[in-house]
C-alpha cells in the first residue's frame, strides 16, 4: 500500500470555507479502495508556511489540490521552499490556471480544472504510475 499526503483549500469569494475540501476526503475513500492510502492534511496549519513541518516533509509524496490560482498558491510557496532548502520531495500540484473561464456551473468548471472527485484520484493514480 502507498503512502502520501494530500493538501487542499477550498476558497469561494476569496473566504476559506473549509480547510479539507469534502472532494478531497472523498478523494482519500476511493483512492483507499484500490490501495492507495491517503492522509488529509488541515493546510490551514501549514499556511501562514509551516516551515518546520514542511521540513519533516523530506521524501514524503505531496499532493496539493486547490482551488487557487498557482501563483502564490500553498503548491507554489511550497515548491519554492523546498528548492532553496534543497528538501527532496516528489510534490505534484493543481490549481487553477490563470485564465477566462466560460460561464459554467461549479461543477463543470471544476471538471475543467482536475479539481473534481475523478479527476483528482486520475491525477494520484497516473502520478503513481497506478
Amino acid at each position: 500500500m502507498q503512502y502520501f499526503y494530500i493538501f487542499s483549500f477550498v476558497f469561494t469569494n476569496s473566504t476559506i470555507l473549509s480547510t479539507s475540501s469534502p472532494v478531497s476526503v472523498k478523494a482519500c475513500e476511493k483512492l483507499k479502495n484500490v490501495g492507495i492510502r491517503a492522509s488529509l492534511i488541515n493546510s490551514r496549519f501549514i499556511n501562514p508556511f509551516d516551515k518546520e513541518f514542511l521540513d519533516g516533509m523530506t521524501g514524503k509524496k505531496l499532493f496539493f489540490f486547490e482551488e487557487y490560482v498557482e501563483q502564490n498558491s500553498l503548491y507554489s510557496k511550497t515548491l519554492s521552499y523546498f528548492n532553496e532548502k534543497q528538501i527532496k520531495a516528489d510534490v505534484y500540484g493543481v490549481n487553477i490556471p490563470n485564465k477566462t473561464y466560460s460561464v459554467a456551473s461549479r461543477k463543470e468548471l471544476l471538471r475543467e480544472t482536475g479539481l473534481d472527485l475523478d479527476s483528482i484520484v486520475e491525477f494520484v493514480k497516473t502520478k503513481l504510475n497506478i
